[in-house]
């Protein structure tokens, strides 16, 4: 069964092909500023997995964002293959990952990103939106 080595929110991340080389800038928020709502978010999901001997087929990957209201607003699903030549350490084949994520991001609130690996939930986390502008309905 492949195994989540790791899975990070970046405002960029780009994958070296070839060499496997991750970059990332700014990795690992928690919040976003937004100076009005709606707004579009860009950002990357960089993971990487474990495939052991069984994982001939490789393994399926979804990431599912959801709204404040638990809505989802994304769904991207996506497939590890093993590599050709891969460069096999303790028994498993390391492979990364980088999908962009491109979000309409409606209200301010808690977003979450849900990591699922072969159907099995991974990794859930969350993300706050914050507007500088408060909505128009707002009680002033």
């Amino acid at each position: 069964m492949a195994e989540l080595e790791f899975a990070i929110l970046a405002e960029y991340a780009r994958l070296e092909p070839g060499s496997g080389l991750l970059t990332l800038a700014g990795g690992g928020f928690d919040r976003v500023t937004a100076p009005t709502l709606p707004v579009v978010l860009q950002v990357a999901y960089a993971v990487r997995v474990s495939l052991g001997a069984q994982d001939e087929l490789g393994a399926d990957l979804v990431v599912v964002v959801e709204s404040p209201h638990e809505e989802p607003i994304l769904r991207v699903v996506g497939h590890f293959d093993k590599p050709d030549n891969p460069v096999i350490v303790d028994g498993k084949i390391g492979v990364t990952t980088v999908a962009p994520l491109v979000m309409l991001l409606q209200a301010a609130g808690t977003y979450r990103v849900r990591l699922l690996v072969d159907g099995t939930e991974e990794r859930a986390r969350a993300f706050e939106v914050v507007s500088l502008t408060p909505p128009a309905d707002a009680a002033v």
